[in-house]
């Protein structure tokens, strides 16, 4: 056990160089490696996810060497495992899109508690920075509805990287925002505005956002829960029109043309202060240099 620890790191140090990638992949490396995520102690299948993770960036040789060693199945197992690998398996499937996708998003609903976060984080890192042909390939596989039903996980750090993962989905995708809304994204985004943690709560302000930005058809979700929902969620959508009306007139209109404003004024009365308060301030929001939404404030 000891032998292949010091090999894999090793081999981990040696793959850091990128001028050592062709060499490694033609000495038969990679199919060892991907051998050692499956048999090799903890220590050692970490280090082997993360020579392997070294030897796919930016080598398309060596990304379809680990394809053909069956290293894609083997890297998800490894989430899995519960071994410290998992950060460094997901960030080597990152380069093995789209092949590495649709295993990832059985993951999501077949896997362990653990293991759909990291199913999660994955295709995060795979939809980082508005990688549109990833984003696709996610929806394609019937990723976002699993993902929005890990929004209500009970598992800690799930529902962060599920938020997180949807906020990279919708980015620059009309099409995922979409899909999401269907899924009924959006009112699940609002209530985990009320419990999540910090970070959980920005990424669905975030996709929330994305949503909404200009557009009535995200907006009307969120007017529709200023009545008939409990206080609390009426606060949080209030807040939530609030920061979308804030110096953007277009979203200030889109809020009027969903009927907002009225429900808005009637939670001036709520017997919930914090909900008076937030709807206070989306008044404020959307009456600012808006003559129509001042207008009907007033009406």
């Amino acid at each position: 056990a000891g032998a292949k620890d010091q090999a894999a790191g090793a081999l981990r140090n040696l793959a850091c160089n990128a001028a050592n990638e062709d060499a490694m992949r033609a000495a038969g490396s990679i199919p060892s490696l991907v051998a050692l995520l499956t048999s090799g102690t903890n220590g050692a299948r970490k280090q082997a996810a993360w020579t392997l993770r070294c030897l796919v960036s930016g080598c398309i040789a060596n990304q379809d060497a680990t394809r053909a060693a069956r290293g894609i199945p083997s890297l998800v197992a490894l989430l899995t495992s519960g071994t410290d690998g998992a950060y460094e398996a997901a960030f080597a499937l990152k380069f093995l899109a789209p092949d590495c996708i649709p295993p990832l998003v059985a993951l999501l609903t077949s896997g362990i508690d653990g293991s759909r976060e990291w199913a999660a984080f994955a295709l995060r890192l795979l939809a980082n920075g508005g990688n549109a042909a990833n984003q696709d390939a996610v929806r394609a596989a019937g990723g976002i509805p699993p993902l929005v039903a890990l929004l209500s996980s009970s598992v800690d750090g799930t529902e962060e990287a599920a938020a997180a993962a949807l906020c990279e989905l919708v980015n620059g995708n009309a099409a995922n925002r979409d899909a999401l809304r269907a899924a009924g994204g959006i009112v699940v985004m609002i209530l985990l505005l009320t419990r999540g943690t910090d970070g959980a709560k920005a990424a669905a302000m975030a996709v929330l956002w994305s949503l909404t930005y200009g557009s009535a058809t995200g907006i009307l979700p969120l007017v529709a829960l200023l009545t008939g929902s409990t206080v609390d969620i009426q606060q949080v959508a209030a807040a939530a029109l609030r920061d979308l009306a804030a110096d953007n007139a277009a979203n200030q209109d889109a809020v009027r043309a969903a009927g907002g404003i009225p429900p808005l004024v009637a939670l001036l009365t709520s017997p919930h202060s914090p909900t008076r308060e937030e709807a206070a301030r989306a008044l404020w929001a959307l009456a600012g240099d808006n003559a129509a939404n001042q207008d009907a404030v007033h009406a």
